[in-house]
């Protein structure tokens, strides 16, 4: 049940009858020393030779090898040391300034080359799994790139130490990663080197959570960092956070979708729909929207359990993502924007705001200690999906879903959402069906009757938990509600 993902580096071994060297050596397909001969560097297998990926010729060679991993069940690949990288103790850890590249047949050295060395190489390969597997969404996962790396593969920001100040740079690089137009990054969550505290896992995991790409990695020779090698108090809370992952799978899918057709980041800077934001907004480099609806602000310092959160325009909900110490999961309290509350966080309790006036869509199944029944599918669709109603201080809301067939390039939906603060409306264009069964939660709202396409919904399918209401039912046009007091008066 697993899905593999293979590591390619670009050094290829110096070895006569190594076919790839001996067809690389043939086709003239290597970097060359400022006298014609081929350059040799070292790299993980040894002494080792580099493939010239400005060269047309050389990235369509290269692609061909791809087939080799996809044919024995290999479903994605991560480009490493791309820089490209050639170890040495000395000097410049690269190829060096002199060396010849082709620059698509304009020739230059490597001064001109470097900074392109790995977008080219991410273009040969997503070139090759995109001929190999027409029908599936080519995944790549590089180390470096340049502006445009978007179009080809996904990035993570290296090898960052294991400290409370690699977790404080994660969010300045993410935000101006995204604002580059490279938006689809995360960090290797705990840190690469070094081991880190429980609590720093914690606290990194809050990030990686609310990241684009999320995932846990480390150097080779530090302690086992998988979600069972921890403490048995840090395991629940991993638990906690992994499952608050799953189920805002279809908010990122979604936001995903609004960055591949807008350009807009996935993560944002607080002043982004808000460009004339006070100084503590503009300054702001510990948090970040996640599109336009939900705001995440990390804890840094371990040892802290607040955090004071300057929070833009507009009206905010703090949101308990994950069971807090208290057991509360889900909206709690409502603030104003402009101002600049304190509030606590334990570590695995991530910091998160939704803002007033949206409606943002999670998958339910994953809500609190639920889990559905076979654990994570294969595919991205949503087990219990669920409209979050989050009012602005009028009592409307709206927001977008985009959904489709998963892993390729078949048809897709784009839904549209609008509360009036009586009748939300649920419009879609795109071919793909809209979900069986959702919830509607309307938060901050105790609803005492409702109306599907003008038929009477159910009161048991009508829960009230606090201050919020859940109302189950299948796909709608229109969904009207009232208050139980006027509910009660209608005859």
């Amino acid at each position: 049940g697993a899905r593999l993902v293979a590591i390619v580096d670009p050094g290829v071994r110096r070895d006569p009858g190594y076919d790839v060297y001996d067809e690389g050596i043939r086709g003239g397909h290597f970097v060359l020393n400022e006298g014609g001969s081929v350059h040799e560097g070292t790299l993980w297998p040894g002494w080792a030779v580099f493939p010239d990926f400005t060269r047309p010729a050389t990235r369509s060679w290269w692609a061909s090898y791809y087939d080799r991993l996809l044919d024995k069940g290999i479903t994605g690949i991560w480009h490493d040391m791309n820089e490209p990288t050639s170890l040495t103790f000395d000097g410049d850890r690269t190829l060096p300034r002199s060396a010849r590249h082709d620059n698509e047949g304009h020739g230059g050295d490597h001064r001109e080359a470097h900074n392109v060395y790995g977008m080219m190489m991410n273009r040969a390969g997503f070139d090759a799994l995109a001929a190999a597997r027409p029908d599936q969404r080519p995944f790549l996962l590089s180390r470096s790139g340049w502006a445009g790396l978007q179009r080809h593969a996904w990035t993570w920001t290296a090898d960052v130490e294991a400290t409370h100040r690699g977790l404080a740079q994660q969010i300045p690089t993410f935000l101006g990663l995204g604002l580059s137009g490279v938006a689809y990054t995360g960090s290797d969550i705990g840190g690469f080197s070094g081991t880190p505290s429980p609590e720093l896992y914690l606290r990194w995991l809050e990030l990686g959570v609310f990241s684009p790409f999320c995932r846990t990695h480390s150097v080779l020779g530090v302690a086992p960092r998988e979600p069972w090698c921890w403490p048995e108090e840090t395991q629940r809370r991993i638990e906690r956070l992994l499952s608050l992952r799953y189920r805002l799978l279809p908010l990122l899918y979604t936001e995903a979708w609004v960055t591949a057709t807008t350009g807009a980041p996935l993560l944002r800077p607080l002043w982004f729909d808000e460009p004339m934001a006070a100084d503590e907004i503009a300054e702001c480099d510990d948090a970040f929207m996640l599109g336009s609806s939900i705001l995440f602000a990390q804890v840094t310092e371990i040892a802290e359990a607040t955090r004071t959160v300057p929070l833009p325009a507009g009206t905010w909900w703090r949101w308990n993502a994950a069971t807090d110490e208290r057991g509360r999961l889900d909206l709690c309290e409502r603030f104003a924007g402009g101002t600049t509350p304190v509030v606590r966080s334990a570590p695995g309790e991530p910091v998160v705001f939704l803002r007033g006036g949206s409606i943002v869509v999670l998958d339910d199944a994953w809500r609190g200690e639920m889990r559905p029944e076979g654990g994570l599918a294969h595919d991205h669709h949503a087990v219990r999906p669920a409209l979050h109603v989050v009012p602005a201080d009028d009592g409307t809301a709206s927001g977008v879903w985009f959904d489709d067939a998963g892993d390729g390039f078949g048809v897709s939906r784009v839904d549209a959402l609008a509360f009036d603060g009586t009748a939300l409306e649920w419009r879609s264009e795109g071919e793909w069906p809209r979900p069986l069964e959702v919830d509607v939660v309307f938060h901050a709202r105790v609803l005492g009757a409702a109306t599907v396409d003008g038929a009477d919904v159910d009161p048991s399918a009508i829960s009230v938990e606090g201050p919020t209401t859940r109302i189950r039912t299948g796909a709608f046009s229109r969904l009207e509600v009232s208050d139980p007091a006027v509910s009660a008066r209608t005859p």
